[in-house]
């Protein structure tokens, strides 16, 4: 399996352990205090979640470990789901993600998904758990492999209703497939990148989701000079837990064969 890590920073694993830390274990911080933002980035307005009590849906972020990986990511109350995971190991990495539909109750997450690990051919597989208003166990078992216990803890940053304008401007971007690039976001969730349509360009939109930060996505690549041209990709989009000026994109095509994730770093 090949790994991944975005050169302008640490990967994602390490700020959300700091963030789950400082949560008191997904929560709100009992302290007070917002965690860290990360080196050379600076600190935006985190805003408030609701509180367990408060809360009317599982759906949410979530931040914990399958088997000796680290995880962090999405799922929405209607059971769709993006999961990044690191390697066995090193929090510091990504190594992949996983992506598919599902069904989420109070008390009950299943889902026969997708794991996209980088450099590696897609494969199916399960994911099966119990669920409170702050812990989700169970297991995940990929298509050939063992079952590996899931332990995931909610983290309340993302309660708040879902703003366009929190992701709007121009990113610096890097993929798991490519060369480093920019691409931009408007106010009313166009995304636009690369360069001459006449050879590749990028083109898509964002629309509110769930939750403060995170965003259905659909995007196409256009041109002929381009991996996938025409193909339709569809995914989430979300921001990085302690550091808001970073996104994460991760979409998958529609024969599930193909999952590609960006990570964008807001100039």
């Amino acid at each position: 399996m090949r790994t991944w890590q975005p050169a302008l920073q640490r990967g994602l694993m390490v700020a959300g352990l700091i963030v789950l830390a400082a949560c008191g274990g997904g929560g709100g911080d009992p302290t007070g205090e917002a965690a860290a933002p990360l080196a050379g980035q600076e600190a935006q307005p985190i805003a408030s979640g609701p509180t367990p009590e408060q809360r009317v849906s599982t759906g949410g972020s979530w931040l914990g470990t399958l088997g000796d990986r680290v995880v962090f990511g999405f799922i929405l109350q209607d059971g769709r789901h993006s999961l990044l995971f690191s390697p066995p190991g090193d929090e510091t990495m990504l190594a992949g993600f996983i992506q598919g539909g599902g069904e989420l109750s109070a008390t009950r997450f299943t889902s026969r998904t997708r794991s996209y690990p980088f450099g590696a051919a897609a494969l199916d597989s399960q994911l099966a758990a119990g669920v409170d208003a702050e812990s989700m166990v169970g297991t995940a078992q990929e298509a050939g492999g063992a079952a590996e216990p899931l332990l995931l803890k909610y983290l309340a940053y993302y309660g708040a209703p879902p703003m366009l304008q929190s992701v709007a401007g121009r990113y610096n971007a890097q993929s798991s497939f490519g060369a480093p690039g920019v691409f931009t976001l408007s106010e009313d969730g166009q995304l636009r990148g690369g360069g001459d349509p006449a050879q590749c360009a990028l083109s898509g939109q964002l629309t509110a989701a769930q939750g403060n930060h995170v965003f259905a996505v659909s995007l196409r690549f256009v041109g002929p000079a381009c991996a996938f041209p025409d193909q339709p990709f569809t995914g989430l989009a979300f921001h990085h837990p302690a550091a808001l000026q970073r996104l994460y994109i991760t979409v998958a095509d529609a024969q599930e064969t193909a999952g590609l994730l960006f990570v964008g770093d807001r100039q």
